[in-house]
């Protein structure tokens, strides 16, 4: 009787929570402002066109290749190759199916969902809508591609629906990006495999602070500790106090610590970037006399990696717990771990998973004070 009253509340609990499943929108291929896309469906799909001259709808067949492009008044221009002439669209809306989408000569991926188009700041914006747990497998596979530990698996899938639950670009008429500052996703695969099997184990679970969902985050190697976060409020990413834990667990991985280089003309061109009231050679001072691992250097080194990743690669400084020698020219730059070393680390947490650790101990380890519970 134990047995099937567990089960029969485990099922409504399943259910009641399957009924919730929000809906994710995420926009797609932003880095590359596209200017035309090819849009192609594996199958076949319904395609929803809206005109200044009204509304039409068409179905595209498998291998038929949908054009999109901006026009010179900044408007959609829509063609299927191989049938004449475009004609202008404010939009283009297609059913949940699947869809191969590319920039001719940058990128081609494969999506499946729902799919609308449309002109936005001189481009085209294509938009991915999808339930949270397809959302949740297609970044799971993107985030840990090379990870086969089903504990280790687990814990990610968990904290990448967690962070689903809160929304970063709203007023750009999405919920997220497709890119490392939301969460990764590069596509959509129907193989059974561990990653569908870690989503579907944990349906529904998410990370809770208090009793309340928060936006995790993770970190691909911490190099040794994993760093506090500061003015986390402000990013909108969760009520959470990150703490600098020592993890030795990922010493082994390759970019558990690394050395690289910079041009002090380089480095000083870069801090001049930042807005703080001082000087560039002031901020490098700072950088160079601040403790790595104190909540208030934190912020700076952040701000110096993503923009000297930006102009100049992403091997230069690849994460936020390095030191620079400003006595030199090249300035040397030692470091530990890739990413922003805040959170879970995930080749820490694989390491956990070999050890036999669950993917509550995990997820434990790296967020004292959470829990995990149905969302």
């Amino acid at each position: 009787m134990t047995i099937l009253l567990a089960t029969i509340l485990i099922l409504l609990a399943g259910s009641h929570a399957w009924a919730r499943d929000q809906v994710v929108t995420v926009g797609l291929f932003q880095l590359f402002q596209p200017q035309l896309l090819q849009i192609t469906p594996e199958n076949s799909g319904r395609v929803f066109l809206e005109a200044p001259t009204g509304k039409s709808q068409r179905l595209l067949l498998r291998r038929e290749i949908l054009e999109v492009r901006i026009g010179e008044k900044g408007q959609l221009r829509v063609r299927i190759l191989g049938e004449g002439s475009d004609f202008a669209a404010t939009s283009v809306e297609m059913i949940p199916a699947q869809w191969k989408i590319s920039i001719p000569g940058k990128i081609e991926r494969l999506f499946s969902g729902g799919l609308t188009v449309s002109a936005r700041n001189g481009g085209i914006l294509p938009v991915l809508s999808l339930g949270a747990e397809a959302a949740t497998l297609q970044i799971l596979r993107s985030e840990m591609s090379a990870v086969r530990e089903p504990e280790a698996l687990k814990a990610q899938a968990i904290l990448v629906r967690s962070y689903l639950g809160k929304p970063r670009h709203l007023d750009e008429g999405f919920d997220f990006c497709d890119t490392t500052h939301c969460q990764f996703l590069t596509g959509y695969s129907a193989e059974v495999d561990n990653f569908q099997h870690a989503v579907k184990r944990t349906r529904h679970l998410v990370l809770t602070y208090r009793g309340q969902a928060i936006a995790p985050l993770y970190t691909a190697v911490c190099g040794g500790r994993t760093l506090p976060r500061v003015n986390h409020h402000a990013e909108g990413l969760a009520d959470y106090p990150y703490l600098s834990l020592a993890c030795p667990f990922c010493a082994g991985h390759p970019l558990a610590h690394w050395k690289s280089q910079m041009k002090r003309s380089d480095l000083l061109d870069v801090l001049s970037l930042i807005s703080t009231g001082l000087s560039a050679q002031d901020l490098l001072e700072q950088l160079a006399n601040s403790e790595v691992d104190r909540p208030e250097s934190t912020r700076l080194r952040d701000q110096v990696r993503l923009q000297v990743g930006r102009r100049h690669g992403w091997n230069v400084i690849r994460s936020n717990r390095y030191v620079v020698d400003a006595s030199s020219d090249p300035i040397e730059i030692t470091g530990w771990g890739s990413g922003h070393n805040s959170g879970l680390c995930q080749a820490g947490a694989v390491e956990l998973a070999r050890q036999g650790k669950s993917f509550l101990q995990i997820l434990r380890f790296y967020f004292p004070g959470c829990s995990v519970q149905l969302e």
